[in-house]
């Protein structure tokens, strides 16, 4: 079976629960929602109009000259239109652990194989896991979190909409006072790699 893959290099994680942590990422090509300021207020942050057709092994030769990381990071896109549970044990027979990054829309089975489920819901789609390990919501100045598309998770972060690489400051402050209500115990998460300069 081949993936189609925009890209897969080494970095820093900047948001979340891997925030601060290497990592090698795998970014799959192809979404199945169209994030723009019109649908969702914002512009999706990772659009890519190329891809590379690779087989499991050819991304597992990838990974390993991309970097030792603990972790690999399977992101998009939206992975789950493609990752399967052959190549997830791929990783974690060659010593890696597997996080994937989702809009939650679709269940993908290969999911209950990984160490690190990342949910980031997009208010208007319906979100189809019932679990993720975090919850990433990025959320604009004055808006709420729709709790009707939260699946369950052991953390839940608010993300500042970003415009390019610089946050936008309205909506941090936002997000910082959502956090300070305490609703649903919300942590602030910002794309640090941005402000770092690394992707």
């Amino acid at each position: 079976m081949n993936f189609k893959v925009s890209e897969v290099f080494a970095s820093i994680h900047g948001e979340g629960w891997l925030a601060g942590t290497p990592c090698v990422f795998v970014r799959f090509y192809g979404c199945n929602l169209n994030c723009t300021v019109d649908s969702q207020g914002w512009d999706c942050d990772t659009p890519r109009k190329t891809y590379m057709e690779m087989d499991a092994q050819q991304i597992m030769k990838a990974v390993h000259e991309a970097g030792p990381a603990a972790w690999v990071v399977l992101t998009g896109g939206e992975p789950c239109l493609q990752i399967t549970e052959k190549l997830v044990k791929g990783f974690k027979a060659i010593g890696r652990r597997v996080a994937v990054e989702t809009n939650g829309t679709i269940d993908n089975p290969a999911l209950a194989s990984v160490d690190r489920i990342s949910c980031s819901p997009k208010p208007g789609h319906e979100t189809k896991l019932k679990f993720a390990h975090e919850v990433r919501y990025v959320l604009q100045d004055g808006k709420e979190v729709d709790g009707n598309i939260l699946p369950e998770a052991f953390d839940y972060y608010v993300s500042p909409v970003h415009d390019g690489n610089a946050c936008d400051p309205k909506a941090l402050a936002w997000c910082i006072e959502y956090v300070m209500r305490g609703q649903r115990k919300w942590k602030l998460s910002m794309q640090q790699h941005k402000q770092w300069g690394i992707r």
